[in-house]
């Protein structure tokens, strides 16, 4: 029974986020649906890794994708909820739980696009998360996860480069560990085809 109830969930979440993708009236949903997503992103959390579905983790891309910083007030509980458990699922090595990987990449990479308001509002901890999972993901082997890494990095770095207010801090805490893991990248033969990226995002 597990399996087949997991693949209706799944159904179901790409049934919303097709939903989602077209002309949705935002305030409508969000007045109908948000309540549904909270619980949605409280059940991930504490649900046991193996029961848990990458179709969330899409959906919300796709959700932050279009509504972008009307949703800043929630994106505490999405990277509380959703991007710290699957970064532990995921941190040890580069082969445990795979269809996770591209999916929390391009969460990160849709909340670095759209919500950076919500992103500078972030208290440190959850915000050393999302610079931690994007540096993570520059290490992947595979083409399609690196260059989300590579081009979610560079994007966050001019974002938070043209915000005087936070540019220092981020500046003092992150520098040298992206300069670091960045030229240690760039030194293997696995991410040749990320050096032009890479060479941007250290200069």
């Amino acid at each position: 029974m597990v399996k087949p109830m997991k693949q209706v969930r799944r159904d179901i979440l790409k049934l919303i986020q097709i939903y989602i993708e077209t002309e949705v009236n935002f305030e409508t949903f969000n007045a109908n649906f948000l309540p549904s997503l909270q619980e949605m992103v409280q059940d991930y959390t504490v649900s046991d890794p193996n029961a848990r579905d990458p179709e969330t983790l899409m959906l919300f891309a796709t959700i932050l994708s279009k509504e972008g910083d009307q949703l800043s007030m929630f994106l505490p509980n999405i990277v509380y909820g959703l991007c710290e458990p699957t970064l532990e699922m995921i941190k040890n090595d580069f082969s445990q739980f795979p269809e996770f990987r591209e999916p929390k990449f391009k969460l990160i990479q849709s909340m670095i696009a759209n919500c950076t308001g919500g992103l500078l509002n972030l208290e440190p901890k959850r915000f050393e998360t999302i610079v931690m999972t994007v540096i993570y993901a520059t290490k992947h082997k595979k083409a399609e996860e690196m260059d989300i890494g590579l081009n979610s990095m560079l994007e966050l770095i001019n974002k938070i480069g043209s915000e005087p207010s936070v540019c220092t801090i981020f500046f003092k805490s992150f520098y040298v560990l992206i300069l670091q893991e960045t030229l240690d990248v760039m030194t293997d033969c696995f991410h040749l085809s990320g050096f032009k990226l890479q060479t941007q995002i250290i200069q």
